[in-house]
């Protein structure tokens, strides 16, 4: 699935971009993105979408007991959990030691006591706190999580109609966009309120895996694709509505798994792919650069405002080698561990979800490069089974 895994890789750079640009120096009369936070914010939600996919293709055959469901989800706590614990003990770490050193930090809420227990538990992006925590980018694992919950119920939709979850994913959506009353779009939700906010495009993205023969017949999908891609940079910029942007998000999500399905990669997106089992470790380890680096030693620096943004900029190489270390010589051998934790023990299968799996477009294989950001990897040089 190779325009998945660069989608969630350029996803993964956009994010990055949102966040390290408020760190950046003005400079007069070249202020080319004034409010990054109207489109770019979006690459989370495509996260979510491409999610629903990926679980779709792996585990929709593969879930129809309460045993299969404790297998699946110790290996998305597997992948999840070990990288999110370390970067929270470095994120509590720096709390700790800027409140002893009476060091400034840009935003000390995010280190107040009453949000470590709701990121042991990964439950942030639910109503049980309401303020960003720790590291704050974690929200969307939260989030992510409760999605993988839901998955059963995901499927059993699926298995009766291929179309359900995508319908209910936008029933939902349409809901929020109608109801929601807590004072901000539902699709700027983060911290409390991201669980709700990633059901729409998750569902969604489940009902799209299970596609494969609709998406056959889409004319020209490369062709599709790079208008989207490109209309949603070109409409951020000049500022569109929001509901636009999200809309957008959704068609990128079809047209890109399309070129999939019709095996369209070109070569460019051939070379980027690889990159993809690198998001989650990108996302999350660029959350801690942030406080440290950039709030201690680049403000510092006396120098004029090109120099330190392209330092800032430059910093991007570094933190693509360390997500790489961490995924090879951290992540990888932990979530082998995890993942291998009471493999001996007999559990009785116990019924979970009934019927089978639907055979409209069920029949694409699933593939060692679909476990990516959000949790799922690509493939660099790692055997399918460790990416599970």
């Amino acid at each position: 699935m190779l325009h998945l895994d660069a989608m969630r890789f350029f996803a993964a750079s956009a994010i990055v971009f949102l966040h390290w640009k408020t760190y950046c120096k003005p400079i007069p009369g070249h202020n080319i993105l004034p409010n990054p936070e109207s489109f770019l914010s979006l690459a989370v939600d495509l996260f979510f979408l491409i999610s629903g996919v990926v679980m779709f293709q792996v585990y929709s055959r593969r879930l129809y007991s309460w045993r299969d469901f404790g297998s699946f989800m110790q290996r998305r706590v597997a992948r999840l959990y070990p990288l999110h614990l370390l970067t929270l003990s470095v994120s509590m770490m720096y709390g700790l030691g800027a409140y002893i050193l009476h060091l400034h930090a840009n935003h000390p809420g995010l280190y107040k006591l009453d949000g470590v227990i709701p990121n042991i538990l990964l439950i942030q992006a639910f109503p049980v706190i309401h303020h960003g925590s720790f590291n704050g980018v974690a929200w969307s694992i939260s989030a992510e999580m409760g999605c993988y919950v839901s998955l059963p119920a995901a499927l059993v939709l699926y298995r009766r109609r291929w179309w359900a979850p995508a319908l209910l994913g936008l029933a939902t959506a349409a809901a929020f966009t109608l109801f929601w009353t807590h004072g901000w779009e539902w699709t700027n939700a983060t911290y409390s309120y991201g669980f709700f906010r990633a059901i729409p495009t998750f569902f969604f993205g489940v009902a799209l895996g299970g596609s494969g023969r609709v998406l056959r017949r889409i004319p020209y999908p490369n062709i599709l694709f790079g208008i989207f891609a490109c209309g949603v940079f070109a409409l951020g910029f000049m500022g569109a509505p929001h509901g636009i942007l999200y809309l957008l998000v959704y068609l990128i999500g079809i047209t890109g798994f399309a070129c999939d399905v019709q095996g369209t990669a070109g070569r460019f997106i051939s070379a980027v792919a690889p990159l993809g089992q690198l998001t989650y470790s990108i996302y999350l380890i660029h959350g801690i650069l942030e406080p440290s680096l950039f709030n201690f030693v680049y403000a510092r620096l006396q120098v004029s405002a090109w120099l330190r943004n392209s330092i800032i900029a430059a910093t991007f190489v570094p933190m693509v080698m360390l997500a790489y270390l961490s995924f090879v010589y951290f992540e990888t051998p932990a979530r082998r561990w995890v993942s291998g934790l009471g493999s001996k023990r007999t559990v009785r299968a116990e019924p979970l979800v009934a019927g089978h799996a639907d055979a409209n477009g069920g029949e694409i294989a699933s593939s060692a490069n679909t476990l990516a950001a959000t949790g799922q990897g690509s493939a660099l040089p790692v055997r399918r089974s460790a990416c599970e």
